[in-house]
């Protein structure tokens, strides 16, 4: 059994999103692996998740209540 959790972002003025798995202790998106969420989002903050795009700013509620959408990247439970 595993969890599943998703990071929404905007490329291309669209909303891209990708699955996260957690299996055991590992989080897993696409063929990479990571020890933690943390890690997995520090590694896209330097590295493309999505051709040339990488995670730049958390959303927070009220990020979302000032806004009304999503703007860069959610991590939530799926």
């Amino acid at each position: 059994m595993y969890d599943v959790f998703m990071i929404f972002n905007r490329a291309e003025g669209k909303i891209k999103h990708c699955r996260i798995k957690q299996e055991g202790r590992l989080y897993i998106i696409g063929t990479a692996q990571f020890e933690s969420l943390i890690d997995l989002v520090s590694y896209y903050e330097k590295n493309p998740l999505y051709r040339k795009v990488r995670l730049r700013f958390p959303v927070t509620e009220e990020v979302v209540r000032q806004r009304g959408v999503v703007s860069h990247f959610l991590l939530s439970s799926w």
